[in-house]
């Protein structure tokens, strides 16, 4: 894991093919030599997602590109910037990570 500043941290989980289900958990270890996982459970106990097909909107339609969304990572409001080059006739939906419907977005 990396700081990104504050006690925020990222960390990266390699590219893995549709429908692969991932499990993971959170081990940090203080300066002091205190230990810490996340899930408290872990490693017994883990987060889990499954990875969905293919993501980025240049795959669904043609003519349609996403810019980068930011401010990446947040916890309140981010931007999503949407680019077409033709007559939209369709609805663009906003998912969250489990593929479902953003509430914000009806």
């Amino acid at each position: 894991m990396s700081s990104v500043g504050g006690n925020n941290w990222e960390a990266q989980i390699p590219a893995q093919t549709a429908n692969t289900q991932i499990f993971y958990y959170v081990h940090g270890e203080a300066n002091s030599g205190k230990k810490q996982g996340r899930p408290i459970a872990a490693p017994s106990g883990y987060w889990s997602f499954k990875v969905l097909g293919p993501n980025g909107i240049e795959n669904v339609m043609a003519g349609v590109s996403m810019e980068d969304i930011f401010p990446n990572p947040t916890s309140t409001i981010a931007c999503v910037s949407i680019n077409y080059t033709g007559n939209l006739n369709d609805r663009i939906a906003v998912l969250d990570m489990f593929g479902e419907r953003s509430s914000a977005y009806p």
